[in-house]
């Protein structure tokens, strides 16, 4: 009889164990909304993101045509 109790114990620890990663799951898209929302009322503003390989060789090109005078570089 104890070990029909352990048995029971244990599956409602799990079952509540998965039904708390459901809910954290399925609410992750709200919490992160209002993390957001929080942020913007109290003016943080999220780092901007680190320019692609493509855009710095492309604000190398532009500094390199500013301090050429405005002459285009050929390719």
């Amino acid at each position: 009889m104890n070990r029909h109790f352990r048995d029971a114990r244990y599956h409602a620890r799990r079952t509540a164990e998965e039904l708390a990663d459901g809910i954290e799951m399925e609410f992750e898209p709200v919490r992160e909304r209002v993390e957001a929302r929080i942020d913007e009322y109290r003016g943080v503003e999220e780092p901007e993101p680190e320019p692609s390989r493509a855009e710095r060789v492309r604000r190398v090109g532009s500094n390199a045509r500013d301090r050429l005078g405005g002459m285009p570089i050929s390719r």
